[in-house]
């Protein structure tokens, strides 16, 4: 960034100093102030004041100027290590001017490769669908920009690649911005997720259904005697238990995709929650829960939701994330409902805490615990994704250091008539 000239800086100084808003406001702010300091002495406060401006004004611009220039550096380095970009000439033109070394690593080529070719020739001797290259051709060359178009291409090296091209024009510069995003970690992450989710469905969940339904029919047939009918009930229970594993692997997939299925129902959340308060229990030790209802509404209080799916995500929520913050601990636990317009914010207020370091990913990330620790917060995971995905949020709302953990969930009242994203069913 150059800096700015003498004459500039005097050009600006003046047209500032003669702003009448200014000269208000600076006779306000330190008038009084002069005055007290330089009381009875001759000195013109109006001299004072300019010199003042002047002064103010020169320090100023160089302060801008310093930090504009820093400014720029970083920013160029930022630019340069989050974009893989390129700068166009003309617009008639559209040649590749500059090229930064992530461009080059992407189609494994040297800079000079690719300097003053054009770029929409450039593309076209690496890619691998000619068809999806003619559609985004077609934009580039119709419309002002193009965003995010995704594009298989083969490197010069013959390696496969996915690329994410965007471009926009600055026309009163007579240039145009191009950039390449190397996504193929993206989509080749995506085909392993569609992959195991098959190998999940077909290979995995099929069979087990299967072994389910035969060890049920061979308990209710055969009568076994007291160990062989112990041993029955833990294998059952076991392929009970590897069937809700893989079927909750699967819902994160879809959810991660938002694809669900809904069946709406009206649920009263107090009776709901009276059920599901028994996920609160420690071990055989006995815990109570107190439900607390809004003023407003005594007796119910009424959502328009998914049975399973609430189910679902309050299963995951309590029984196997929230119920950590209770061990070692006497306390009762607390729900407390809370009416705010359209939307019910339910409170649950646990005894125990949840660590800083585990907080801000508790309902972010797949955290999975150490073999040598008890449970797993992939179930809160879960649960913020069945939550987000039905238009409501869960959160930490708030942890004292000894004892409490406040986690807040907030559920539409109705999701057919929700005014910021209407859900399509």
């Amino acid at each position: 960034m150059r800096a700015k000239p003498q004459g500039e800086k005097h050009e600006i100084r003046l047209e500032i100093q003669s702003s009448e808003w200014l000269a208000t406001m600076i006779w306000e702010t330190v008038a009084d102030i002069i005055r007290l300091k330089w009381r009875g002495k001759t000195q013109k406060l109006k001299g004072m004041i300019s010199g003042l401006v002047a002064s103010t004004i020169d320090q100023t611009l160089l302060y801008i100027e310093e930090n504009a220039q820093e400014s720029e550096k970083e920013f160029e380095k930022l630019f340069l290590w989050l974009n893989i970009w390129v700068w166009l000439s003309s617009l008639s033109e559209r040649k590749i001017v500059l090229v930064n070394p992530c461009f080059c690593e992407i189609f494994e080529i040297w800079p000079e490769d690719a300097a003053w070719h054009r770029i929409d020739d450039f593309i076209a001797r690496f890619v691998a669908d000619f068809e999806q290259y003619q559609k985004w051709k077609q934009q580039f060359t119709d419309n002002g920009a193009v965003s995010s178009f995704e594009l298989p291409l083969v490197t010069a090296k013959w390696n496969k690649r996915w690329i994410l091209i965007s471009s926009k024009r600055f026309t009163e510069a007579d240039r145009e911005a191009f950039s390449i995003m190397d996504v193929t970690n993206i989509k080749e992450l995506e085909k392993l997720k569609e992959y195991t989710a098959h190998v999940l469905t077909h290979d995995i969940r099929s069979p087990l259904t299967g072994a389910i339904w035969f060890a049920n029919l061979l308990n209710r047939k055969i009568k076994l005697k007291w160990d062989n009918a112990i041993y029955m009930y833990h294998i059952i229970t076991s392929l009970q238990r590897l069937e809700r594993l893989v079927n909750n692997y699967l819902d994160i997939m879809k959810m991660e995709q938002w694809i669900y299925n809904m069946n709406l129902e009206t649920i009263d959340l107090r009776e709901f929650l009276e059920k599901e308060s028994s996920y609160f229990n420690i071990s055989e030790k006995e815990k109570w829960v107190k439900i607390i209802l809004p003023k407003k509404t005594r007796n119910k209080s009424i959502v328009l939701w998914d049975r399973n799916w609430l189910e679902h995500m309050f299963n995951n929520l309590l029984r196997n994330a929230i119920e950590e913050t209770f061990k070692n601990w006497w306390d009762s636990a607390r729900i407390e409902i809370c009416d705010i317009w359209n939307s019910y914010e339910i409170l649950f207020l646990n005894p125990g805490r949840i660590s800083d370091e585990l907080q801000p990913k508790l309902f972010k990330e797949k955290y999975l615990k150490s073999s040598k620790e008890n449970g797993n917060w992939i179930w809160a995971y879960f649960a913020n994704l069945i939550a987000k995905a039905h238009l409501g949020s869960i959160a930490i709302k708030g942890t004292d250091e000894k004892t409490w953990t406040v986690i807040s969930v907030i559920l539409p009242k109705n999701l057919l008539e929700s005014s910021e994203n209407k859900l399509d069913l």
